[in-house]
C-alpha cells in the first residue's frame, strides 16, 4: 500500500480526511485494548511500520533473521500474505504462486520457513500487532526503533534504543548499463534512485500498483518497450511472475544494512531466546 501524494502535501484534501485518520487510529487503539492475549510459547520479534508501505520492513526482517540464524536460532516468518488468496495457516513454499501466498511470503521463504495466516493466533504466534496507527501510540509499545534511510523524524520523546539502517544494493551488475525499470511496490521511485546510485543508466520505467498481479502479455509489452536495455525489476515483483515471464529479466537485489551492527547484536542478545524453540518474525501489512 502506498500513501496518496496529496497526503504528503497536507493540502485541503488531507485536512478534510485528517479526522477520519484520527478515528481510524482510535479504532486501532480500541481493538488493541480489547484484544485477547495469545501466548504462542515462542519468542516473537515484531517488525512493523507506522507509515503506509515502502519503508523497508521486509529487508529489515530478513536481516534480523540472518542475524538470528548466525546465533544458532531457527526463526520463521509469520505474515498475513497480503495480495494472496490463502487464508491459512499454511506453510509457503517456492512452488506456490504469488496469487495464492502473496509476493512477500514467497520472498521471505528464500531466507526462512514462512507461515501465511490471516488469523495470527492460528499462525502459531501473536505477531505484527496493530499497525498503521498514530506514531506516539506505536512508540509507546515499541522495544526499539529502526530508522531506515536519512532524516530525523520526530520520535515524540521516545527514549528506547534507536537503530539506523539503510537499504543497499548488492553488487554492481548494472553499473554502466542501460536498464528499463519496472515495479509494483509501495515506493517505486526509491527503486529507480537505487538503480541510478548503483551506476545504472535508467532509460525508462513503468510503475504498477503495490502488489500488482501481473497479467498475461504485460511483461512481453515491457520487453518490447525496453528494446536493447536490460529489463530490471525487484525481487518482490520477480516472485509474482510466471516462469515464462521471468525469462530474460534481471533482478535488482537490495538488503538492509545496519549502521551499528553491534547495537543490533546487543538488542538481540538481550532477548531470552530459547534454542529449544523457534523464534518468530512478523513482516508485512496487517
Amino acid at each position: 500500500m502506498r500513501a496518496p501524494d496529496f497526503w504528503q502535501s497536507r493540502g485541503a484534501a488531507a485536512r478534510l480526511l485528517a479526522p477520519l485518520g484520527r478515528l481510524y487510529g482510535a479504532s486501532v487503539a480500541w481493538k488493541a485494548r480489547r484484544a485477547r492475549p495469545f501466548d504462542p510459547r515462542v519468542p516473537v520479534i515484531c517488525v512493523g511500520n507506522l507509515t503506509a508501505g515502502g519503508s523497508g520492513k521486509t529487508p529489515v526482517a530478513i536481516a534480523i533473521a540472518h542475524a538470528l540464524m548466525a546465533r544458532g536460532h531457527k526463526p520463521f516468518f509469520l505474515t498475513r500474505g497480503y495480495g494472496g488468496s490463502e487464508k491459512g495457516p499454511a506453510l509457503a513454499a517456492r512452488v506456490h504462486s504469488a496469487a495464492r501466498m502473496g509476493d512477500e511470503a514467497l520472498l521471505l521463504t528464500r531466507t526462512a520457513p514462512t507461515i501465511v495466516s490471516r488469523a495470527r493466533a492460528a499462525g502459531a504466534a501473536l505477531a505484527a500487532g496493530p499497525l498503521r496507527e498514530p506514531v506516539a501510540q506505536g512508540l509507546a509499545r515499541a522495544d526499539a526503533v529502526i530508522l531506515v534511510g536519512d532524516g530525523d523524524p520526530d520520535l515524540q520523546g521516545y527514549r528506547g534504543p534507536v537503530l539506523r539502517a539503510h537499504l543497499a544494493h548488492e553488487g554492481h551488475a548494472f553499473a554502466g548499463q542501460s536498464v528499463f525499470a519496472f515495479a509494483g511496490i509501495g515506493r517505486p521511485e526509491k527503486f529507480v534512485s537505487s538503480l541510478q546510485d548503483s551506476g545504472a543508466n535508467v532509460v525508462g520505467s513503468c510503475f504498477f500498483a503495490d502488489h500488482h498481479p501481473y497479467k498475461r502479455g504485460e511483461i512481453e509489452q515491457l520487453k518490447a518497450v525496453a528494446g536493447n536495455a536490460l529489463l530490471v525489476t525487484t525481487e518482490k515483483d520477480f516472485v509474482r511472475l510466471s516462469v515464462q515471464d521471468r525469462e530474460g529479466l534481471r533482478i535488482f537485489k537490495i538488503a538492509a544494512q545496519f549502521q551499528d551492527a553491534a547495537a543490533l547484536n546487543r538488542l538481540l542478545d538481550s532477548i531470552p531466546l530459547d534454542l529449544s524453540r523457534d523464534a518468530s518474525l512478523a513482516a508485512g501489512p496487517p
